[in-house]
């Protein structure tokens, strides 16, 4: 009889069991379907503060703008004055030959021969080959690929004359 009895309660507790998860698993279920109406209403509250004619106003103002930039640039550009530029080169020029010309004067003398502790260095190293080095091919290769480039280009020119 008292196994009868503990069956019986370990049902009641099953049973109960079962009921705890679906109220867990019903009471999270509201908290995501709150989460997603809230989540709706921040949308509708964002989408009635920005329209698709107010994107496409925004979107011709900038367009607007960038074509008046575009003019401004141009109408600089049409009015540089190239002359100056060289004036300004020539000036930039003239300076760093000055500098140049300060720094050889301040540099002193040349030292005629080597230091002692470059011939001991030098007298160390490996002797240098004695044996010419061929001549790559490569140029020629190039040579010959702007022939025929030029060759086309030729063709070109007289199938369209």
């Amino acid at each position: 009889m008292l196994s009868k009895q503990y069956e019986q309660l370990c049902n009641q507790i099953t049973t109960l069991d079962g009921h705890i998860m679906m109220l867990e698993n019903s009471s999270t279920q509201q908290i995501a379907v709150n989460a997603m109406a809230q989540a709706v209403g921040a949308i509708k509250n964002v989408n009635q503060q920005m329209n698709v004619d107010k994107i496409d106003k925004l979107m011709d103002d900038m367009q607007e703008q960038r074509d008046v930039q575009q003019e401004i640039d141009e109408a600089f550009r049409m009015h540089a004055n190239p002359d100056g530029d060289e004036e300004l080169l020539q000036e930039l020029a003239g300076l760093e030959a000055e500098e140049l010309e300060k720094t050889l004067i301040t540099a002193g003398p040349v030292p005629s021969a080597l230091p002692a502790q470059a011939t001991a260095v030098s007298s160390t190293l490996p002797a240098a080959p004695s044996s010419s080095v061929a001549a790559p091919t490569a140029p020629v290769a190039a040579k010959a690929k702007v022939k025929s480039d030029e060759e086309q280009l030729a063709e070109l020119q007289a199938e369209l004359a």
